[in-house]
């Protein structure tokens, strides 16, 4: 059960009484406040001010103690209502109607407002997942989407992970994925992005990326990542998160890859579908292969796009192919299906159908490595090779000795050689680490023996 209070407080209360309060926590701190001033209409900060002076009520605010942080209290609901009064207050911004700054203002203008009365909720201290709990339920019926009602839950590590992985949050200072690094004109609250072609309105980043924080964290490869697993990762705790950041950030290693590439064959960065498209399509090698290496990205860029770009054409003028029934939706064709299969999440045969459709045109086996995921031999193994090369070096014929052997692999792992007993040779170790990446025979000729 929840614990709580109702009060009713002036704003002179409010001021004196809750000073010290979080009125952004990083649950809300979605970016800096937005210019406070309106030219031809109110600001959003002059609308709430507005209200205010006109006696509109402007709703519940709703916080809860926290005794063992920085803050007496945080906010839970109403952060902007609580922090656009506070700067009202201290001069940031003037009154919309009147253009008076609160000090400009007669000291019986400052009395009507230090006078209004606002009602305030006060929890007894929650922890993250109470905190969005409550936040979901106030918002229910307002436009507050899924994604902004996970944020809510706070200073959690997952939470933390995925936020401070798409954007800069205030009071963390925190360093985001080059891939969404973006530019931003003084004043403004509008970014550039240099990456992409979209932007995290209602924090739909987020929302990609906390898809791809689920999918490393379930472990189960490529597959759905529903709004209700969403849920479910924000609420739990994995045990080690860096582990699963560092997955999602090899992932969108890759995705900037093909984003720069794009840029420069076209002077464009990735549309959205084509950033869901690339992080599934990692996801399906690293599933599928394990240990690969691209031979060369603009090439396995240039081959895929070139695919990719097809279904992008108007649905009438796509190759025939394209043009027959969805094996999903009888009234689709397959190259509609294929797109609207880049915005879907449920359903494990729909996130994998784009890669599928692509892959039937293009034979993957010639734009990357599979490289064998086991990389040492057993000790038994090279006993037994050792005996069986009657104790000589596979390089030089001559005589040789387990403490100055090494296991060699006959075609280099990382041309694709496998870790297995017919890809064993027992080599002197300074050959070993001389050959680099050619094979055996490659180095004897080499080496002239």
């Amino acid at each position: 059960m929840f614990e709580y209070v109702k009060e009713v407080k002036t704003v002179g209360q409010f001021l004196r009484e809750y000073g010290n309060i979080d009125t952004q926590p990083i649950g809300q701190r979605l970016d800096r406040d937005p210019v406070l001033i309106g030219k031809s209409k109110p600001s959003k900060a002059q609308g709430i001010i507005n209200s205010m002076l006109m006696g509109i009520d402007i709703g519940q605010i709703t916080i809860h103690e926290t005794p063992e942080g920085d803050y007496d209290f945080e906010s839970i609901d109403g952060g902007h209502r609580k922090r656009y009064i506070k700067a009202f207050f201290e001069n940031k911004f003037p009154d919309f109607k009147s253009g008076k700054l609160l000090r400009e203002m007669s000291p019986e203008e400052r009395q009507k407002f230090f006078d209004i009365e606002l009602t305030f909720t006060i929890y007894k201290p929650l922890q993250g997942d109470q905190v969005g709990q409550i936040f979901r339920s106030l918002n229910e019926t307002t436009p507050v989407n899924h994604q902004e009602m996970l944020n809510s839950y706070g200073d959690t590590p997952i939470a933390n992970a995925i936020r401070e992985t798409v954007r800069v949050v205030p009071g963390v200072g925190n360093d985001i994925h080059p891939l969404f690094e973006y530019s931003q004109s003084p004043g403004s609250t509008k970014k550039n992005y240099s990456h992409i072609q979209f932007d995290n309105k209602g924090l739909r980043i987020d929302e990609m990326v906390a898809r791809l924080f689920y999918i490393e964290t379930a472990g189960n490869g490529l597959g759905p990542s529903t709004d209700k697993h969403l849920e479910e990762l924000y609420k739990s705790n994995p045990a080690d998160v860096s582990k699963i950041k560092e997955k999602v950030y090899e992932n969108l290693d890759f995705v900037l890859k093909m984003s720069n590439i794009r840029k420069r064959r076209y002077n464009r960065t990735l549309t959205q579908r084509e950033f869901v498209f690339f992080y599934r399509l990692w996801l399906y090698l690293k599933e599928t292969y394990t240990v690969f290496k691209i031979h060369d990205y603009e090439n396995f860029f240039d081959t895929i796009h070139k695919e990719f770009s097809v279904y992008q054409d108007k649905y009438d003028s796509q190759p025939v192919r394209l043009q027959g029934p969805s094996p999903f939706d009888s009234t689709k064709t397959i190259g509609k299906q294929f797109n609207d299969c880049l915005t879907e999440f449920d359903k494990d045969d729909h996130v994998y159908f784009p890669i599928q459709q692509i892959l039937e045109t293009v034979d993957i086996s010639t734009l990357i490595t599979i490289k064998d995921k086991q990389r040492a031999f057993t000790t038994a193994q090279k006993e037994r090779k050792l005996a069986e090369q009657n104790f000589k070096c596979a390089i030089d014929g001559k005589s040789l000795a387990m403490v100055d052997a090494e296991a060699g692999h006959i075609e280099a792992h990382a041309k694709g050689g496998l870790t297995v007993y017919n890809n064993l040779a027992m080599i002197r170790s300074d050959y070993n680490k001389d050959m680099g990446t050619m094979s055996v025979e490659e180095y004897k000729l080499m080496m002239n023996l």
